[in-house]
């Protein structure tokens, strides 16, 4: 016992006492720079209790760049978006956040840190993180401008001559970046009165974003020293990470560096693609292969995987895989790039490519809810084993076919579209969280909705408004041209819990609801909010409507506002259909005001016959056209909502009727119709070249891609070469084209085919064609066509193609993964599921690599019935 403290304490006035406390509880803080540390095996590992550490979030950048300017273009407040977001990170499962920061919105051109909005709103999310635990890595370069997507703006910081390219290589810029960097990190945080070096709630920095390098690997390793050591100097103790896996080739300068740990990306099936993909995505997540994991230097540093998303693409199953195969493979961190303001969901501007929201893409959010969980719960350097045994691991499981990811464990049941699985002791659940319907929660909407338990007899629910994605939002983005819809609308459900029973009540306890329903049968109807559920007998026990559930308020509740606007319809046109067949033609529709009607209009012959559409589910709508109205060519078709005082037709929302003796407007839906025995197209080069990926760089290459004549009239060729000789592993003389829903409402035909044709030639260097088919369940096959520099038609009969490894294309960044994968189970290959075909170059010796000048063109795929 400390005699002389505790009798100072006793004459000290109760007040000073309390001072003396709270300086050193800001004083312990503030020396402990951070709540976690690399130990000798490269593991990041917590401070306080030395157990392996593990954190899982998103990318925003609402501070900064098109975020903030589009912020106040739309007339929101930036604090409170900023406030809106962070809410849903945490209902969501996050605890881990990055953000690059644009350096050249916060500093002058010799490097000082300036004062301004950017800063403070930098500031305030910062604070907002730390109050939800949710932990930070903080990225002070990127030496972009502002500009992407649209043009940038003036700014006065060093970026406008300071390059990322430049900036390894030019002495001369070094006093700038050390200045800033020394500027940045002991710039103090007005919300928390902390500086950046010292708040424990920034965990770690990574110096900078997606740097450039060159030259030597000792440069590279010094360059890296010099600013890891002037940080150092200026008394950082926080782990320092650097990014290793945007110059591969440069790996061995990075990992000899005095750094903790490394960072890496992961865009499995590439960027910037313009449309969403729809094949099988599980192949490209399988697994991600560090080409020099094995290196000693390696093995010492911790590893980070700063961006990451299954971009282009929206079904919710691809997060949580992509969560196992990062544990797998030992990372301790990963942040989704980029999670979309709330504020902007509608229009998807910031990064195109890329869209997760809760309020807007709900499926997709609880699937990263359900990836959080596997991030954290996983072992890492655990392996699952190779696709598709990979598709349960522990208590998860992955289904490309259903759309569905999902998390069953002894508490928690998690999904992302509608399941039949049921929970594993729904006895002892505590948590759900869902979209769709599943045997404890059955819902009409289409938002998330979240159930927790707070005690026995009493959960919380929030139910998220409807989202109605209405297009593509991969396509291009404008401020102009909405994307997805919202509707509050009031939809039935059904809970089915032992811990509820039959009969409940709900009461709204999110400002401004005041609901008060009872349940008969586990049923009522609801509309979007937060309630408290309860049993009979626990009326008297209700918590207060502040009271917290972790860092959530259980009266908290954010949406964006309803969608008012004209109906709006989304339909996208069978590809190819049958003239013996009829077909059943879906559309979504938003905005519908009750009476309004919706009708599927088909052009027959010179007049136009309407067939209503039924409701199918809360916004989706369907009708069906006879085989008698379908006729070999093309059949063009209108959908039409007939509402009190007009009448609007799609596409393009027109007022009017197709019919209608004045309808001038040349757009229209169309399919193609085939003859039961008539051959079915799969690729044409004369319309089909847009959406082709290569299996080589056609940037910064000498590689080739041209459009050429055939020898048909009025015919074109795809035609591919190699300007130099291809002797990379992850790179060939190739490309695939993915078939859509080309095969899928003309099964039977395909069914009869067993013939795959391909019209294509060679150039002059010796060698033939491989043709290899991707089925729907990730298998692949392939056969070689003998080819000639004359234009040819080849016909194999499906039999020859034997299980053989696809291409992953488009291809990933970062560069270094595989070209090649095979899914570990036998197949047999049935036409009718194919979703993608695919063309390389086989050299005659197979063993050289693919030469300068070699090319091949193709001018058209189809499959055929064999003719006796």
């Amino acid at each position: 016992m400390n005699v002389v403290g505790n009798s100072l304490l006793k004459i000290l006035p109760v007040g000073f006492v309390f001072l003396l406390v709270l300086g050193a509880i800001q004083h312990v803080e503030a020396q402990q720079q951070s709540l976690v540390e690399v130990d000798k095996e490269g593991v990041m590992r917590l401070l306080k209790s030395g157990e392996e550490a593990a954190f899982f979030g998103v990318n925003y950048s609402p501070p900064f760049a098109h975020s903030y300017r589009t912020t106040n273009r739309l007339g929101e407040i930036h604090k409170k978006v900023i406030d809106q977001d962070t809410y849903h990170f945490t209902r969501l499962g996050f605890d881990g956040f990055r953000l690059h920061a644009w350096d050249t919105e916060i500093s002058d051109s010799l490097g000082h840190l300036v004062e301004n909005e950017h800063l403070d709103l930098l500031d305030y999310k910062l604070a907002k993180l730390k109050q939800r635990g949710i932990k930070v890595v903080l990225t002070p370069i990127t030496y972009y401008d502002n500009g992407y997507p649209e043009p940038p703006t003036e700014t006065d910081g060093f970026a406008n001559y300071i390059s990322k390219e430049e900036a390894p290589e030019n002495p001369d810029f070094w006093p700038v970046i050390k200045q800033y960097l020394k500027e940045f990190m002991s710039h103090k945080n007005p919300y928390t009165g902390l500086t950046y070096q010292e708040d424990p709630n920034i965990i770690a920095i990574e110096i900078d974003n997606e740097p450039t390098h060159s030259g030597s690997q000792d440069s590279l390793t010094n360059y890296i020293n010099m600013l890891t050591d002037h940080l150092r100097d200026n008394g950082l103790e926080k782990p320092i990470f650097y990014n290793i896996a945007q110059n591969p080739s440069m790996a061995e300068g990075v990992m000899n560096a005095n750094i903790d740990g490394t960072t890496f990306q992961w865009y499995p099936g590439g960027l910037v693609g313009g449309k969403e993909i729809t094949k099988n995505y599980l192949p490209y997540i399988d697994e991600y292969s560090i080409p020099f994991a094995d290196k000693e230097a390696f093995k010492t540093k911790a590893q980070m995987v700063y961006e990451f998303d299954s971009a282009d693409f929206l079904k919710p199953y691809t997060y949580p895989a992509m969560a196992r195969s990062f544990r797998e493979a030992g990372f301790q961190w990963a942040t989704q790039f980029a999670y979309d303001p709330m504020a902007m969901g509608h229009v998807n501007t910031d990064y195109r490519t890329h869209y997760l929201n809760m309020a807007y893409t709900p499926a997709k959010a609880v699937s990263m809810k359900i990836a959080s969980a596997a991030f954290h719960q996983l072992d890492r350097n655990k392996s699952y084993g190779r696709y598709p045994q990979n598709n349960m691991f522990g208590d998860f499981e992955v289904n490309h076919e259903k759309g569905l990811s999902q998390l069953n464990a002894d508490t928690a049941f998690f999904y992302s579209n509608d399941t039949e699985t049921a929970p594993k002791d729904a006895q002892a659940l505590k948590h759900i969280a869902g979209v769709g319907n599943s045997s404890v929660v059955s819902y009409d909407g289409t938002g998330a909705y979240f159930l927790d338990k707070i005690s026995d007899g009493i959960w919380r629910l929030e139910v998220m408004p409807d989202a109605i994605q209405i297009r593509d939002p991969f396509d291009v983005v404008s401020l102009d041209k909405w994307l997805t819809w919202i509707d509050w609308k009031r939809h039935k459900m059904i809970i089915d819990l032992p811990n509820l029973g039959n009969q409940f009540h709900l009461k709204g306890i999110n400002t401004g609801n005041d609901q008060k329903m009872t349940a008969s049968n586990g049923s009522f109807a609801v509309s979007p909010g937060a309630y408290l559920v309860y049993r009979d007998e626990q009326t008297e026990n209700l918590p207060a409507n502040d009271y917290k559930m972790g860092s959530i308020r259980i009266n908290e509740f954010v949406a964006p506002p309803e969608t008012d606007s004209e109906p709006m319809v989304r339909h996208d046109s069978p590809t190819s259909v049958r003239s013996d067949k009829s077909i059943s033609i879906k559309a979504k529709a938003a905005a519908l005001k009750d009476g309004d009607k919706v009708s599927l209009v088909v052009q027959n012959g010179w007049q136009t016959k309407d067939i209503p559409m039924e409701k199918a589910s809360a916004y989706s709508y369907e009708a069906t056209i006879p085989a008698d109205d379908l006729y070999p060519g093309t059949v063009t078709y209108w959908i039409t909502i007939d509402q009190e005082n007009k009448t609007l037709t799609f596409p393009g929302g027109h007022e009017g009727h197709p019919g209608d003796w004045d309808y001038y407007h040349d757009r229209q839906y169309s399919m193609e119709v085939y003859e039961t025995d008539a051959a079915i197209a799969l690729f044409d080069a004369t319309d089909g070249i847009t959406e082709v990926n290569y299996a080589f760089e056609t940037w910064n290459s000498e590689n080739g891609v041209e459009v050429v004549s055939s020898d048909q009239a009025g015919q074109r060729a795809l035609q591919v070469f190699a300007g130099d000789d291809l002797t990379k592993d992850n790179e060939t003389l190739g490309w695939n084209f993915i078939l859509g829903d080309k095969l899928e409402h003309v099964t039977q035909s395909v069914d009869q085919s067993d013939l795959f044709a391909v019209k294509a030639k060679t150039g002059e260097e010796a060698g033939n064609l491989k043709a290899i088919v991707v089925l729907q369940d990730g298998t692949s096959y392939s056969a070689e066509i003998e080819s000639s520099n004359e234009f040819e038609t080849s016909k194999v009969p499906f039999s020859e193609f034997k299980q053989d490894p696809m291409m992953l294309l488009p291809r990933p960044y970062p560069t270094f993964l595989p070209l090649w994968f095979k899914a570990e189970v036998d197949g047999t290959l049935n036409p009718t599921d194919i979703e993608e075909i695919q063309f390389m170059f086989v050299p005659a010796d197979e063993n050289e690599v693919v030469k300068e000048n070699t090319s091949f063109a193709i001018e058209s795929v189809w499959i055929e019935k064999a003719k006796n």
